[in-house]
């Protein structure tokens, strides 16, 4: 089982890196593997914990860690965990830990670069019905499934307050420019050589 674990700045970075200390010191089965990673047996199976800081915020950033770990050559993990802090409503809930049991997905639409100047359109950005009617939907909100360990659930198991997460995106078009010219590599010795281009 291999498990990596991403984090976006210096905070969380230290958080994660106490917990993997904490892991491997010593009392534990488990047991360092370079600086950024702990290893231990289970049965047959190797349980990796790997930790990688991006010191870096933001969707693309996220998108683009997540292609860059499910396209190296000497494995793939099994899970890849986003490791991120959460604004709260409340400012006396700042540096309290929950345990998300559901997200609302508020999809902020698209932002067009036409000609004729910028354009966005909303999609969504609301958790519920308004009144009066605003004329956008809110999604229905999705609930995690929280995982059991035997007869135990994940909540029984860390005992901490569960809470709704609000998830965004955006969407941004831009004016196509000069088509990329295809990558010729040579190709491996028996295969046949096929160049594309996606203009998506």
């Amino acid at each position: 089982m291999y498990i990596s674990v991403v984090t976006f700045n210096e905070n969380e970075k230290a958080a994660v890196e106490a917990l993997l200390n904490d892991l491997a010191d010593g009392v534990s089965r488990w047991g360092r593997d370079g600086e950024r990673a702990i290893t231990r047996k289970c049965g047959e199976d190797v349980w990796i914990l790997e930790h990688v800081p991006l010191l870096g915020q933001g969707n693309v950033v996220a998108g683009a860690e997540l292609a860059r770990q499910y396209r190296l050559a000497d494995g793939t993990p099994d899970y890849v965990v986003f490791y991120g802090c959460a604004g709260v409503p409340d400012t006396l809930e700042v540096g309290s830990v929950f345990l998300a049991e559901g997200v609302n997905y508020l999809s902020l639409g698209t932002v067009d670069s036409g000609t004729g100047g910028e354009k966005v359109t909303l999609k969504n950005k609301w958790f519920c019905y308004t009144h009066p009617h605003s004329g956008v939907e809110p999604l229905a909100p999705i609930w995690f499934p929280l995982v059991r360990q035997g007869s135990q659930t994940l909540e029984e198991l860390a005992p901490l307050r569960t809470a709704r997460v609000a998830a965004t995106d955006k969407v941004i078009h831009v004016l196509p420019g000069k088509v990329p010219d295809p990558v010729r590599k040579p190709p491996p010795a028996g295969r046949v050589r096929v160049d594309t281009v996606d203009l998506r």
